[in-house]
């Protein structure tokens, strides 16, 4: 029996001209993952305490300070807990989560003005 050499060997099969094998690539990350690298792994070199507008949405577990001064000098910290709620000084809890960071200033300060005579305040987030 003689065996011919195939005619055909250079020419791909059916099946790797319908089937496209993939490359192998690189691992797929998330989008802007390479903003949070550094490489000296120092957490402090991305500064995340920057200053919030009046549009900011307070949240539970922001960080509150609040400065009292007149009637009354103090220096207030408050973290808005899980109901979204800060406790004032002689005016019990206020409901801020979900208003922006002016509506929250204005109804700290209207509450704070009820309870304390001659008094004002600012109201800035801490963390």
């Amino acid at each position: 029996m003689v065996h011919r050499a195939n005619p055909y060997a250079d020419i791909p099969s059916l099946y790797d001209m319908y089937v496209q094998a993939s490359v192998p690539q690189r691992p797929t990350e998330r989008s802007a993952l390479d903003v949070f690298r550094n490489s000296t792994n120092d957490p402090q070199a991305i500064p995340m305490d920057l200053p919030v507008g009046p549009d900011y949405v307070i949240g539970p577990g922001d960080g509150l300070e609040i400065d009292l001064w007149g009637g009354v000098s103090q220096r207030l910290f408050r973290v808005v807990d899980r109901e979204g709620r800060v406790s004032l000084p002689e005016a019990g809890p206020l409901l801020v989560s979900g208003r922006n960071f002016g509506r929250c200033t204005a109804a700290v300060q209207q509450v704070l003005r009820t309870q304390f005579r001659d008094i004002s305040a600012d109201v800035s987030v801490s963390r």
